[in-house]
């Protein structure tokens, strides 16, 4: 009977050791959790602070202590206070998100301001808060700040080379700008030039060629020029052709090309139109310009311009071919006593 219980007693005493030494095992490993735990809380490169079901701040990990304190607060100054009570949240304008977070709704923002931190600055944080829960009931809330002023600074930094660079590539666009325009304007009365004519002449013709429509050429020459330039100076002659150039631009439409071909010679290109309408249009150039004085030192000089036409595709189907014919009209109009127009 005693020899029964003896192995009774024995075989219970090692069932607790087997049980000592799962217990022991399960220890260690809570031990170990836990000093995992709270070397990642006292790592982490964030701030965390971590607060009860009321709000009321119960941990903080040293970085948030390093960084957003600036080494001058220590974990006293934060244990028990209000969280969403505290000055650096309220200026971040958080409160009713951190308040939030204890009745189950998390929050996430980024690049905030926090114009009032504990040790003073300011600084911009990604902000997020957890609710943490046991069941169904919460228990507390986790809030976590990750510091991305570095990040933001060389982000607004960027914003800005980006928008200093658009505004160079702008003034360079437009200097560009600026320098075809000197290349395919005349300086003097800003209508185009010869050589932007030599360049388009053909390709509008070839356009012209394809769509079956006709061009039509006017080509000008104001009558006795040098007379103006040696009775009056050549500073009354450039006042002359730039009445002209201002005539011809008013009276032509914004798709055809008014050019200066040089001296006192003018060519007009027409776009689409009848032979009739190039004439009648030539016509509307001449008696506009004899009826508009150009004021010069007080005077109002008056001239006349002679006036010679040519027809896409009936007189050339080439540009030079049409210049000399523009030509020889115009040197009619010259024979036949000028002012007047040839075609």
């Amino acid at each position: 009977m005693l020899r029964g219980k003896t192995a009774e007693l024995l075989m219970t005493i090692e069932e607790l050791k087997g049980s000592a030494a799962i217990l022991a095992e399960e220890v260690e490993r809570l031990r170990l959790g836990e000093e995992r735990h709270q070397s990642l809380f006292k790592n982490l490169p964030f701030s965390l602070q971590v607060v009860d079901k009321d709000g009321a701040i119960v941990e903080v990990n040293p970085y948030h202590i390093a960084h957003m304190g600036g080494g001058r607060t220590k974990l006293a100054d934060y244990r028990g206070q209000n969280i969403w009570s505290r000055k650096s949240v309220i200026a971040a304008g958080l409160a009713p998100c951190y308040k939030a977070v204890l009745e189950g709704i998390p929050f996430e923002r980024t690049e905030v301001l926090y114009p009032a931190l504990s040790g003073g600055g300011k600084g911009y944080f990604n902000v997020r808060g957890v609710p943490l829960w046991k069941g169904r009931e919460i228990v507390g809330a986790i809030y976590i700040l990750e510091d991305v002023s570095v990040l933001k600074r060389a982000k607004d930094e960027l914003i800005l080379a980006n928008e200093k660079l658009r505004g160079q590539m702008e003034e360079i666009r437009l200097l560009q700008t600026e320098l075809v325009e000197q290349v395919i304007r005349d300086p003097l009365t800003s209508l185009y030039n010869r050589r932007y004519l030599d360049e388009t002449l053909d390709r509008e013709l070839s356009r012209a060629r394809r769509e079956s429509y006709q061009i039509g050429l006017v080509m000008i020459d104001i009558d006795n020029f040098k007379e103006i330039n040696d009775g009056y100076g050549h500073h009354a002659g450039d006042l002359v052709l730039k009445n002209l150039a201002g005539q011809l631009t008013k009276l032509t439409r914004s798709s055809d090309l008014v050019c200066r071909l040089g001296g006192d010679e003018f060519l007009i290109v027409l776009l689409n139109v009848k032979s009739l309408n190039v004439f009648d249009r030539a016509e509307k150039y001449r008696r506009c310009f004899e009826q508009a004085a150009t004021r010069v030192d007080g005077l109002d000089l008056r001239s006349t311009i002679s006036v010679g036409t040519a027809m896409f595709p009936e007189q050339g189907s080439a540009s030079s071919e049409l210049m000399m014919a523009a030509d020889r009209a115009l040197y009619d109009s010259k024979r036949r006593g000028r002012n007047c127009v040839s075609a």
